[in-house]
């Protein structure tokens, strides 16, 4: 079973598994190489919610379910040290809950980690930018976020259309897929440009559509992950659930987007120190 990004063990190939578990020994040394004794409340509270978080879950037919991710927070606010929080919060949802295996929780740390790796710097660098306060670029970023998330979800409902409607496989990309068709390309654009429009008219903190970015892409690339390991890395007959898993998952990375966007902005105003020292 795949619990969100929990893959149980007996799902993934050996080889698989043991890739998973060296990737993960690499990335939690690195994420806990001189951990100052200062740094040891955040990263309590941030493991605390992000062991939480994950309690709150919705089933999706049987073979997974969805639920907040809270790694592009932790990467936001703990820098390196998110994979310390998300090694011990995975392990306990593991021992008290059974999410997951033992012999899946490198590859599930791994998952959960990686698209943490660089978030700090890129936010340090754009926090402090004026390019940011631009009206022009904060629409454009607003808007190309939109425009992949809807392209997305636009793929997704085809594959499942064709999946579970017992229809032909995908072809090659062409005019058969619907992001190929030009009703479909004006009504992204559209509602993007809308969607971009209306984060303007709220008038929130600058930093809010770096928030989107950050948040949807870490979430994102965590789905893409997951599926990706599933769908190469799986046993015989798990490539449909990897496209369960992604469909399923999309509403978290739309969620976890918009609620990053809005924590950056409060912290921006409140703790804008925890958005630029150093780790």
């Amino acid at each position: 079973m795949a619990f969100a990004v929990h893959i149980s063990d007996g799902v993934l190939l050996p080889s698989w598994q043991l890739l998973g578990a060296l990737l993960a020994a690499g990335l939690l040394a690195y994420g806990a190489r001189r951990v100052g004794e200062d740094e040891v409340p955040r990263l309590g509270v941030l493991t605390a919610a992000f062991f939480v978080a994950s309690q709150l879950h919705v089933p999706v037919g049987g073979v997974g379910s969805a639920h907040l991710l809270l790694n592009g927070l932790m990467a936001v606010v703990l820098g390196r040290r998110a994979g310390v929080a998300i090694g011990v919060g995975l392990a306990m949802q593991m021992l008290l809950f059974g999410h997951g295996g033992w012999n899946t929780l490198g590859v599930n740390f791994v998952v959960y980690t990686l698209p943490t790796l660089g978030v700090r710097p890129l936010l340090r660098a754009a926090v402090g930018s004026a390019t940011l306060r631009r009206p022009a670029v904060r629409f454009a970023v607003s808007f190309l976020a939109a425009a992949v998330l809807l392209s997305t979800l636009a793929v997704a409902c085809q594959w499942a259309w064709c999946r579970f409607g017992s229809r032909e496989c995908l072809p090659p990309f062409g005019k058969a897929w619907w992001l190929a068709w030009p009703s479909v390309i004006v009504g992204i654009v559209v509602a993007s440009a809308l969607l971009a429009w209306l984060e303007r008219r709220l008038e929130r903190d600058p930093v809010y559509p770096l928030g989107l970015w950050l948040g949807g892409g870490v979430a994102y690339l965590t789905v893409a992950l997951n599926v990706a390991v599933l769908a190469f890395g799986g046993r015989e007959g798990l490539r449909d659930v990897a496209g369960v898993v992604f469909l399923a998952n999309l509403p978290v990375v739309v969620l976890e987007a918009v609620a990053m966007g809005f924590v950056l902005a409060y912290l921006h105003r409140a703790k804008p120190e925890w958005l630029t020292p150093g780790r």
